[in-house]
């Protein structure tokens, strides 16, 4: 165990603002949002790390160390940051500068281990929103695997979705005419309500939103599926490894083109897994391939049944749907050679 007197430092508003005058918002040494913030040492070799870190008022957390800093010549041993000062009890006036902290290393939290130091930092920022509110939280859905969820959502589905971009740091294109799409794993339109989210169904959502200022704003809404159906997904395999299943987050690899018509083709690698065992489940080792994962249309097939029409790409269940969907593409202010990115989430991640 390793004491030393600490002083606080970065940007943060929670109950309370946080002002560092002498920071510059978002210019930790990790590369985190400041919300994603730890704990910063005068130590190069231990960024990314983690620590059992004592305050004190008495109050333990596992935090990360995200920043460099103090400067020895300040006599200090650690700097925490204001999101992190906020959890252990304090606010910018009562937070106890040069009063003696303790910490010591410890491993990542479980579940956190194989990912890189950055989205450590943003994924566990989420379980801690997650794990604090009071409203009841449930598991991250996989296709295949019913949610269940009883909770009445206080905000707006744009809002939502806006602030689940902010708490993981996704990239967000600003302005008008300039959209995101975004898939939703687990829900229904128009609310976004968790489902079964059954494993041949088109029982996820795609969406276009655009973010002007701070008011989002939903431009479409679709019936979709990000996984393969039961055709190329138990009996008609195209990779003896198993169909495609692309990984959560956001990806940019997509422009205009044509695929069952105008589409959205993948023109870069993507990351995701191959499902081995058959079950809609990510548990494959994971990949970076060129798979042929395009936005194309499905058929206009019931909603319970994918048929043949995805192996693997971004599919939407209606033909006007995914025409409605490419005549916004059409109209983003990019124009037809931009690079599209494209975000993928489970319904949990709006649940928090």
């Amino acid at each position: 165990m390793t004491t030393g007197k600490g002083s606080w430092y970065s940007q943060f508003k929670g109950k309370y603002t946080w002002v560092d005058d002498g920071d510059t918002p978002g210019s930790n040494a990790l590369g985190v949002p400041d919300n994603a913030q730890g704990i910063s040492f005068y130590n190069h070799a231990t960024l990314g790390h983690w620590f059992k870190v004592t305050a004190p008022n008495g109050k333990t957390s596992t935090e990360q160390q995200t920043e460099i800093g103090p400067a020895p010549w300040t006599g200090r041993g650690i700097d925490i940051s204001a999101a992190c000062a906020e959890r252990m009890g304090y606010s910018p006036e009562n937070f106890p500068t040069d009063a003696q902290w303790s910490w010591e290393a410890c491993p990542p939290p479980v579940g956190l281990e194989d990912f890189t130091p950055q989205k450590q930092a943003t994924t566990y920022r989420a379980l801690r929103k997650a794990l604090s509110a009071p409203k009841p939280v449930v598991r991250m859905p996989v296709p295949g695997v019913p949610v269940s969820a009883t909770t009445v959502l206080a905000h707006s589905p744009a809002e939502r979705i806006r602030d689940s971009y902010l708490d993981r740091g996704f990239p967000i294109d600003e302005g008008v005419k300039r959209y995101n799409i975004l898939y939703i794993e687990g829900c229904d339109k128009p609310n976004l309500t968790p489902n079964a989210n059954r494993g041949n169904a088109f029982d996820s959502v795609r969406i276009l939103w655009q973010l002007i200022g701070n008011n989002p704003s939903i431009v479409g809404m679709w019936d979709a599926t990000t996984h393969a159906g039961s055709y190329y997904e138990r009996y008609h395999l195209l990779n003896s490894g198993g169909a495609f299943h692309i990984a959560l987050g956001p990806q940019e690899a997509w422009k205009r083109g044509i695929y069952h018509g105008p589409a959205l083709r993948q023109e870069l690698p993507l990351h995701g897994t191959r499902d081995y065992k058959h079950d809609y489940l990510r548990e494959g080792s994971a990949i970076f391939e060129d798979v042929g994962c395009h936005h194309h249309y499905g058929g206009d097939q019931p909603k319970g049944d994918i048929g043949a029409w995805a192996a693997g790409c971004q599919v939407a269940r209606l033909i006007s749907g995914h025409a409605d969907f490419m005549h916004h593409i059409d109209q983003d202010e990019r124009g037809e050679n931009h690079l599209w990115r494209s975000t993928v989430i489970p319904v949990t991640w709006l649940l928090s």
